[in-house]
């Protein structure tokens, strides 16, 4: 990683984490702990649940890689989690965004 990618991954981080301390201030450590980790495996959790899947891209391996996606997506492959090498799934991203009821952790997954 170039020395400018770190600094702009590591000004993300530190405003993600300025953004979490504002928006949370009354929780605990612990509660965010916990709130920033369970928001972490619903990326997993929803791939662990999808039957179907939708090309992305391919590894470095030059190997085809997928995606969670609901079945009626077009260009979807019927499989399960179970079905793939581990370099071949490729899991949302996790993001935060302002709703109606104030900031919240979603995915990107089932966009479609």
């Amino acid at each position: 990683m170039q020395c400018s990618q770190r600094g702009k991954v590591l000004f993300e981080l530190a405003a993600f984490h300025l953004l979490i301390l504002n928006q949370f201030h009354r929780y605990s450590g612990s509660d965010l702990t916990n709130l920033i980790k369970d928001a972490a495996m619903e990326p997993l959790r929803k791939a662990m649940e999808a039957t179907a899947f939708k090309p992305v891209g391919y590894n470095s391996r030059g190997k085809m890689m997928y995606e969670p996606c609901s079945k009626r997506t077009t260009g979807t492959v019927k499989r399960t989690l179970k079905d793939f090498a581990k370099d071949e799934v490729q899991l949302a991203a996790l993001t935060m965004v302002t709703t109606n009821h104030g900031r919240k952790f979603c995915y990107s997954c089932y966009a479609n």
